[in-house]
Parts: structure tokens; C-alpha cells; sequence
């Protein structure tokens, strides 16, 4: 059979799909979880009430794969005997906390949806599913911190990765947590080494470049010395440290910039 893909695929992604993406990755680096992740620790300060009750009742009702579920404050009241009052209360600290997020629906119940606990990279490998990735975070409060480059140099090989950060910051009562997710750009296409690019010696360079539709790109190179590899968990390492404006400014005045001729 023949598929000529005439189907739309234009449809934006709902929040859903972070939490597909994020419990994949899970699995995949077969991280301690049962049902809940470990790092849910980390959110404790922000939730010192009751209102994790209503999070584990979310949990246990949620699709696995996707995890969202379908319920009015008024049939978890019921089922958790307490009062509508106190379960919108205990709604909004998970809200605050980055627990969940809400979708209103036409009748009286909502879509509740579970939220990663752990900072996420995901990977894109067409234009198409980057964008409708970056209207999704946004529509959700991600702020993109700066696109990084980051050109790999070995001997005479030359690999590019193209990342794309965004951050959310959520509090509660004096205390915050924030999270991130990472776009794996696998659109972009390695290149020769340009003739008109000056590499200093050094591990570490970097360069500007402007981007059309976003910040100014944040270009590294990385110049793998003998005892260094290139992949994924030594990328990662990289952007985790450069995770603000801050510490991008510290790396500049730390490495040698690039002359562009």
C-alpha cells in the first residue's frame, strides 16, 4: 500500500505532548520512577499541603502515555471527602508549584495535565515540529533563553548541533523551582569548515550571528582535546552551564571570540 500523506499534519501540539516526550526519556535512561518520578522530591517545598493528595490522585488517573485525565473540582471533592473549596485551593498550588496545567473544557470539568520534573531535550529532526515545539512553549510561559550553536572539531572533522533553550520559572511561598526544555534542532545541516573563519587554538571560542525571528545565535566551538569526547552527555554538560544570559556573558569573558573576515 501506497500512504500519499494527505492527512493534515499542520495541527499545534497541546501541552500533552511535553509529558509524551518527557516520560519516553524516562524510560529510555531507565531512571528511578514508579508511577512518579523521584525528582517530584524536589517540589516539596513548594507543596507543604494536602494539595499532593490531589496531585497523586491525577497520577493514578492519568494516561500513561500522555498523562492527562478528565475531572471537575466537584467529582474529586467527592471522591477525596473534602470540599469543592478545598480542592480549587489545593488546584492552584499545583499550578504555582509547575505540577500540572489546566485546560478549561466546554462543560463543567477540565483537562488536567502533568507536567515534567525534570528539565527535557527534545529532539527535532524537521522545521515543521521545531516550530510548532517553540509555539507550544511559549503558549505555556517558556521563555527562550538564546539559541546555542555548538561546532564540534576533531582532527579534521567538523560536526554542528543547534539547541534551542527555554526556561520556566515557577514559585511558591518564598520558594521556586525552574525548568527547562531543550530543542535538539537535527534540521541543521554540518558544513565544511569555512575558509573565511579564523579558529583561535584554544578548547573553547565563540562567535554572534544574527537570526532572523530571534535572539542574536550563540555560537561555540569546541575543540576536543585528547581525553575528550564528542556526545550527547558531554553536550548536555555544556548548555546546562550556560543556562542564562549570565552565564553566557561569564563565558565570553573566559574564552577568546572569533574574528569573522
Amino acid at each position: 500500500m501506497i500512504d500519499l500523506k494527505l492527512s493534515n499534519d499542520d495541527k499545534p501540539f497541546d501541552v500533552s505532548y511535553l509529558y509524551n516526550q518527557w516520560i519516553l526519556q524516562q524510560k529510555e535512561k531507565k531512571r528511578g520512577y514508579f508511577l512518579l518520578s523521584n525528582s517530584l522530591e524536589e517540589y516539596l517545598p513548594l507543596v507543604k499541603t494536602a494539595a499532593m493528595n490531589l496531585y497523586l490522585f491525577y497520577a493514578i488517573h492519568a494516561k500513561n502515555e500522555y498523562g492527562y485525565s478528565y475531572f471537575s473540582n466537584d467529582e474529586i471533592a467527592k471522591r477525596l471527602g473534602v470540599s469543592k473549596k478545598t480542592i480549587s485551593n489545593w488546584v492552584k498550588t499545583l499550578l504555582d508549584a509547575g505540577l500540572i496545567a489546566r485546560k478549561a473544557q466546554q462543560n463543567s470539568s477540565s483537562i488536567t495535565y502533568l507536567l515534567p520534573t525534570t528539565d527535557l531535550i527534545i529532539n527535532s529532526d524537521n522545521l515543521n515540529k521545531t516550530q510548532k515545539i517553540m509555539e507550544l512553549l511559549r503558549n505555556e510561559g517558556y521563555k527562550l533563553i538564546i539559541p546555542i550553536t555548538i561546532t564540534v572539531i576533531s582532527d579534521n572533522n567538523m560536526q554542528t548541533y543547534k539547541y534551542y533553550q527555554y526556561s520556566r520559572k515557577y514559585e511558591k511561598d518564598n520558594n521556586s523551582i525552574t525548568r527547562k526544555v531543550i530543542i535538539n534542532d537535527k534540521t541543521i545541516a554540518n558544513v565544511q569548515k569555512p575558509a573565511n573563519l579564523f579558529f583561535t587554538r584554544s578548547n573553547f571560542s565563540w562567535f554572534t550571528t544574527k537570526q532572523t525571528g530571534f535572539k542574536d545565535s550563540f555560537n561555540i566551538i569546541w575543540r576536543l582535546k585528547p581525553n575528550q569526547k564528542d556526545n550527547s552527555e558531554n553536550r548536555q554538560s555544556i548548555l546546562a552551564q550556560l543556562n542564562s544570559e549570565e552565564a553566557i556573558n561569564k563565558f565570553k569573558n573566559s574564552y577568546q571570540e572569533e574574528k569573522l573576515y
